[in-house]
């Protein structure tokens, strides 16, 4: 995994407050996201700086169920295939059991081997299961998308937001938002590679409404079977391009990441509610707008 602090093209930025933070991220920071046309800049906040860009189906401290059992990831290939095929499946079929509308080209996903080809759990996921995985994603299952959005404004949201309130007062941990630059890492895939590794997942936002409010889209690993380590697991979205960057020589800054304390939250929550940034217009449910009505009570 490369090492973050040795990487030409990384680039951090460290905040010492809310307003210097905001002002760092905001998508019209030109000296910051360069031409940042046709979203060439996709972000993604993290509750701890020291977090890698893993998928959470990757990550050590979740579990997977295989029929009876589970997995506690990362597993090799085949074995975490079949548990992330698994769970995926029981979404599916609890979401039919209680009305909930699937995407169609699912409905072979929860029907007897017997009637359809079983799934090569090693070359998991097939193309067509891309828009149930992101569903899912959305929804909390573990998968191995990972989601990024095309405002820096809505990532620094979902930063805080997974931040603690007894913690606010920690002057040590810190928030980051992850901004990448989408036409420098395609471009570092040349025409003699099979494409790029790193896909860029824009599922249909209709019936998505969380995708559609977070201006969303997911990044998958197309080779993340292929690069599996029994010491490490699968490597991290940030490793794989950093990897690319240092075999290419490329010394601008292809990833950056914009830090800021903990004790900076109420700050940030508070100024990004100016733009209309709040957990009801994200993420609209009856109960997160009940909540936040709540709240302002």
């Amino acid at each position: 995994m490369a090492e973050l602090n040795k990487a030409k093209a990384f680039r951090i930025i460290e905040c010492e407050t809310g307003e210097e933070f905001i002002e760092s991220i905001r998508p019209d920071n030109k000296k910051l996201w360069v031409s940042n046309l046709n979203n060439r800049w996709g972000f993604r906040g993290q509750p701890d700086c020291n977090y890698r860009l893993i998928p959470k189906a990757f990550r050590s401290n979740i579990k997977l169920p295989t029929g009876p059992f589970y997995i506690t990831p990362p597993e090799e290939p085949s074995k975490q295939g079949a548990a992330e095929t698994n769970t995926i499946r029981k979404f599916v079929e609890y979401a039919l059991k209680n009305g909930l509308e699937i995407p169609d080209e699912t409905y072979d996903f929860i029907f007897p081997n017997y009637q359809h080809p079983k799934i090569p759990y090693e070359d998991w996921p097939q193309p067509e299961y891309l828009n149930i995985l992101a569903l899912a994603q959305h929804h909390g299952i573990p998968t191995r998308l990972l989601d990024f959005t095309n405002n820096p404004l809505i990532a620094a949201f979902f930063a805080f937001d997974q931040v603690p309130n007894d913690r606010i007062f920690d002057k040590e941990s810190r928030v980051s938002v992850w901004g990448i630059d989408f036409n420098a890492v395609f471009r570092m895939w040349s025409q003699y590679d099979s494409g790029s590794r790193i896909k860029k997942i824009v599922t249909p936002a209709a019936g998505n409404t969380f995708l559609h409010r977070q201006e969303g889209f997911f990044l998958l690993d197309d080779e993340a079977n292929s690069y599996y380590n029994p010491e490490i697991g699968y490597p991290s979205f940030d490793s794989i391009i950093l990897d690319k960057a240092d075999e290419k020589g490329i010394d601008e800054p292809v990833i950056i990441r914009v830090d800021v304390a903990y004790t900076e939250k109420v700050k940030v929550i508070d100024t990004l509610k100016q733009y209309n940034i709040i957990k009801p217009g994200l993420m609209p449910t009856y109960s997160d707008i009940a909540d936040y009505i709540m709240e302002m009570i």
